[in-house]
């Protein structure tokens, strides 16, 4: 008798032995970025008990496990920081930014560290970053609004005047404006909206932030569908 496996037997072998693999690849990755956790965690301890180098250590443990572990480079910069070792430190912070540039804590940590080393300008700039990530009631963002507030104040007017105006053109998506405009009731409060956009988008594009604000604060509350504002 023929015990040669046919074709699809064959098949569903390869198959099942794939999976398998698969599987257990997975499965052993996934043990690796809990430890690679497990370090970041103790680096992080460590850190706060103020053992540097010992920190510094399991960082670099949890790194090398995987090389996008982003807190992990955070936390070695800060080390390195700590122990006066400037340029080391410099470079941890950037290389944080280079595997992702939105890394909010890589921003705000670089606008102390260039603010403590006299470099304001490039001290405003990670703050500006900063500030336009994340959620603008988070601890950090708020202190990077402050520093942007005390340096740079009319970088701080651009970014509230920005995402004023993508809030307005969020509403606009959404169909707010389509409703309020298609009712007769509500063509006073069309001209007004109208106008206020017009003035805000004209100050902005002159540079004037702060007069672009005020026009895009009166035309958000002039939205009869929209909530008020809290300046």
């Amino acid at each position: 008798m023929d015990k040669t496996p046919s074709g699809k037997s064959l098949l569903s072998l390869i198959l099942f032995t794939v999976i398998i693999s698969f599987a257990c690849s997975y499965l052993a990755w996934a043990y690796l970025l809990d430890e690679a956790r497990e370090y970041h965690f103790k680096g992080d301890k460590l850190q706060s008990e103020g053992k540097l180098d010992a920190a510094v250590k399991y960082y670099q443990k949890a790194i090398g496990i995987d090389k996008n572990y982003l807190a992990a480079y955070n936390g070695l910069a800060i080390c390195y920081e700590k122990k006066g070792l400037i340029s080391r430190a410099e470079r941890w912070y950037l290389k944080a930014l280079k595997v992702d540039p939105h890394y909010a804590p890589a921003h705000y940590n670089l606008g102390l560290f260039y603010e403590k080393y006299g470099k304001i300008g490039k001290a405003i700039y990670h703050w500006k970053a900063r500030a336009r990530l994340g959620h603008p009631a988070e601890p950090a963002g708020i202190k990077a609004r402050a520093k942007l507030k005390k340096y740079a104040p009319e970088e701080l007017q651009e970014i509230d005047a920005r995402n004023l105006a993508r809030r307005i053109m969020g509403q606009k998506e959404k169909d707010a404006l389509d409703k309020i405009l298609g009712r007769n009731k509500y063509r006073t409060s069309e001209e007004k909206i109208q106008d206020y956009y017009l003035g805000g988008m004209q100050h902005y594009q002159e540079g004037d932030y702060q007069g672009a604000q005020e026009y895009f604060y009166k035309m958000i509350e002039a939205l009869p569908l929209s909530k008020p504002i809290e300046k």
